[in-house]
């Protein structure tokens, strides 16, 4: 194993050991350049392809697919289709995901038995030279084309909510279309010009949130749930890193390229973050996980659960100043007076107070000890007036 591959290897187990780390380092990845070590293939458009040793047959022999890639291309030609294509299962029989010869556009053209073929276009284009994640996916209703981890389009129940497939056999190609019945049988002869890296293929939808969060190189182990075949080519050769080995042939000779920091988002996109170490920072700005918006006053917000094996919250004050001469301590009529009034304790949130605004943790810990020590001198002073009491009755009898 080479050193490269040895120090990936190396990380990877590290975020393995630490899940919050991982999962909180990918979340905040998201669209922002990082300095990944990974490996491309560099397609020439003359001859040069890969065969996939993957097939399917059959009338709706496909319910859902989700596909992804890392592409970048600088071609323009003449026709929509003069630079297929990016995974190609035949257009006209089960699906091809290609980048328009064009206009630069995401392709992703889909056969349904019931509803023929249907050509569907993103907004974007691509064809810039420079590194673009593209993904489409079929949900077994509607089609959806995500463009560097963020929606392009979507086109409503184009085969009336029918599976994928006709009644043949089609084996797949990178970088060139497909016709074949067979392994690296017949091919459209039209070929990719451009670089791909990260080829990902699914057997289910995959949502904007999982897009988005995993689009970078690293971020899958191989055993994902429908997961179908996941080619990074990092090892110099198209071997399938996921649970089905469909390690896939070189033919004519598309070029191994390795280089850092690749892919990476196209310039012009977010690259707000700075390392120390093994620290990555951001200090211009706030952080949203699962929304688009952060509320004024805060540096991160997170729409979903956040689990953590411990959670530490710097306080400027404690309660301890209860426990000091100067403190003035209610009675408790005072608190049965706030009681009847209002419906909660004095000093504390209301329901509607916390159904509105939410906790703040560190403020509601440092506010149940205060109600906690108070407590504690209630009982004390209970305490030493029942011993009051009882020694008044001792010295009566």
């Amino acid at each position: 194993m080479n050193n490269k591959k040895l120090k990936s290897n190396q990380f990877m187990a590290t975020l393995r050991k630490r899940p919050f780390m991982s999962l909180f380092l990918f979340a905040l990845l998201v669209g922002v350049q990082v300095k990944a070590q990974d490996e491309y293939l560099t397609f020439d458009g003359t001859n040069d392809y890969v065969a996939l040793p993957i097939s399917y047959n059959g009338v709706n022999a496909v319910p859902a697919v989700s596909v992804e890639a890392w592409v970048r291309t600088s071609f323009t030609g003449s026709g929509y289709n003069s630079n297929w294509a990016i995974v190609d299962f035949d257009r006209s029989d089960f699906y091809d995901l290609f980048v328009r010869g064009d206009d630069g556009r995401v392709g992703f053209s889909t056969y349904s038995a019931t509803g023929a073929i249907n050509d569907f276009y993103g907004n974007i284009s691509v064809n810039d030279g420079q590194w673009h994640h593209i993904a489409a996916v079929y949900d077994g209703v509607d089609k959806h084309i995500y463009v560097d981890g963020v929606l392009d389009t979507s086109i409503a129940n184009p085969h009336g909510g029918n599976a994928l497939g006709k009644s043949t056999t089609r084996f797949g190609f990178i970088g060139d279309g497909s016709e074949a019945a067979s392994y690296n049988a017949g091919k459209n002869n039209i070929f990719y010009d451009g670089d791909i890296s990260e080829v990902r293929i699914w057997n289910r939808a995959l949502d904007a949130v999982e897009l988005d969060a995993n689009k970078f190189p690293g971020t899958l182990n191989g055993s994902e749930t429908g997961l179908f075949a996941y080619y990074t080519f990092d090892n110099g050769a198209v071997d399938d890193l996921g649970p089905n080995n469909f390690d896939g042939g070189i033919f004519n000779g598309p070029v191994f390229n390795n280089t850092d920091g690749v892919p990476v988002p196209p310039t012009g996109g977010s690259s707000v973050w700075s390392t120390n170490g093994n620290a990555i920072y951001y200090n211009t700005g706030s952080v949203a996980i699962g929304r688009t918006t952060v509320p004024n006053g805060y540096a991160l917000a997170v729409d979903g659960f956040v689990r953590a094996r411990e959670m530490r919250v710097d306080q400027d004050t404690w309660p301890d100043y209860v426990f000091t001469k100067e403190y003035h301590l209610p009675s408790l009529e005072e608190i049965q007076k706030h009681i009847d009034k209002n419906g909660y304790l004095p000093g504390m949130p209301s329901a509607k107070e916390v159904e509105a605004n939410g906790l703040e943790l560190g403020e509601m810990n440092k506010l149940l000890l205060e109600k906690i020590e108070q407590l504690t001198l209630y009982l004390i002073e209970q305490e030493h007036r029942i011993s009051q009491l009882e020694k008044a009755a001792s010295q009566n009898n």
